[in-house]
């Protein structure tokens, strides 16, 4: 901008018209290289005799006396790099003598030199501002962050423990069906020890009821009236063999407790038998204290097994009873640790066959479950389909 004339002969005299585009575009590259370089060259020869400041209003110099702060606003622009490049190849080498920094910068392209001892280098930049959150903009972040934690957490957290109870009522419902099957194996031939797996023979009927609404009258077919039969239910003459084979020769236990399974610890101190359960949901209905999987059987009158993991099977009747009992039994997934609910990790099972085979296998059945549970029937086809 100080010397006009000068590139107007330059783009004059040593510079053809062309009129092709593409050599009008090397033109002018070309003259702005030398508008570049003269004017880099005329800065260093002014500098070198303290003359800048006279032309250049705006180079800053030191107020200390003997140093000079050259600040130059006219570098080349940043489009060119190789151009720049040259420039601050060009001003190191006609640096003045004693000279300590050279300083070029991404913005502007200031460029400073010291002069004299003492003297320092100028560091100028056009953006001091740095990137910050003010403390309003946090909080309001932490507190958003805060809300939707407390909504997907609790999912989150219920999730898992379902898949941790799931993964634990797969294993454990396995490794039983397995054992049961076994257990035939052992014996040789069909243990008649199961319910029916097509159901009862006929829809039955009891005769007399007691407060509680338990039958204590003895029951019949409801469509004729006559006495239910005796495998009504399944065959039940060989339950004891099958009892004995598979507590004591297939299942590795840790401890039996034949009764007094609440007192022996065979039973965690926070279980609750099935009219508890069905009390605590229905307040209004009482449910008979003798009735199967009661709180005052399983802690009193029932067997109880606990396998080598701690997992533990309620047996429906004392383990050194008569044959006659029906093969239905009630696990804990886990053992003694929580929730120790129905519906959670407590669930009930039966043993189902028919007279060809004998025992075929478990069956999910349901006796109490409780609030924020799930049926045998819900949890086995969870897992199972």
């Amino acid at each position: 901008a100080r010397f006009p004339a000068f590139f107007k002969f330059i783009d004059f005299f040593f510079i053809p018209n062309y009129n092709s585009s593409i050599m009008n575009y090397k033109r002018v590259n070309w003259v702005e290289k030398i508008k570049s370089r003269f004017f880099n060259k005329v800065t260093m020869a002014l500098c070198q005799n303290n003359l800048l400041k006279n032309l250049f209003p705006s180079t800053r110099h030191s107020e200390r006396s003997g140093a000079t702060h050259v600040d130059t606003l006219g570098l080349p622009s940043t489009r060119h790099r190789e151009q720049n490049e040259e420039s601050l190849n060009e001003i190191l080498r006609l640096k003045p003598q004693g000279a300590t920094h050279v300083g070029m910068f991404d913005n502007n392209r200031r460029a400073a030199f010291t002069l004299a001892e003492g003297a320092t280098h100028v560091n100028m930049s056009n953006n001091n501002r740095r990137a910050a959150f003010t403390l309003a903009e946090v909080l309001i972040t932490l507190g958003i962050i805060g809300i939707v934690a407390a909504l997907t957490i609790p999912t989150l957290v219920k999730n898992f423990q379902d898949n941790v109870l799931k993964n634990q009522y797969k294993k454990m419902y396995s490794v039983l069906n397995q054992a049961i099957l076994n257990t035939q194996t052992l014996n040789g031939s069909p243990i008649k020890c199961f319910y029916w797996d097509t159901g009862r023979k006929c829809k039955e009927k009891c005769l007399i009821k007691n407060e509680f609404g338990s039958c204590i009258g003895g029951y019949v077919c409801e469509d004729t009236g006559k006495p239910i039969p005796a495998d009504q239910n399944g065959l039940i003459n060989e339950c004891k063999i099958f009892r004995q084979k598979l507590f004591t020769e297939v299942l590795k236990l840790s401890k039996m407790c034949i009764d007094n399974a609440y007192e022996q610890g065979c039973l965690p101190a926070d279980i609750r038998g099935i009219d508890k359960v069905k009390e605590e949901n229905d307040p209004n209905v009482q449910i008979d204290p003798g009735t199967l999987f009661s709180d005052s059987r399983i802690k009193n009158s029932t067997s109880v097994y606990v396998l080598a993991d701690g997992t533990y099977l309620i047996d429906v009747v004392k383990y050194t009873n008569d044959d006659y009992a029906y093969p239905v039994f009630t696990f804990d997934i886990n053992g003694h640790k929580g929730p120790n609910k129905w519906g959670y990790d407590i669930f009930s099972f039966q043993i189902i066959g028919n007279s060809n085979v004998g025992i075929k296998g478990m069956a999910p059945l349901t006796y109490a479950t409780e609030k924020g549970g799930v049926s045998s029937d819900v949890m086995y086809n969870k897992v199972f389909k």
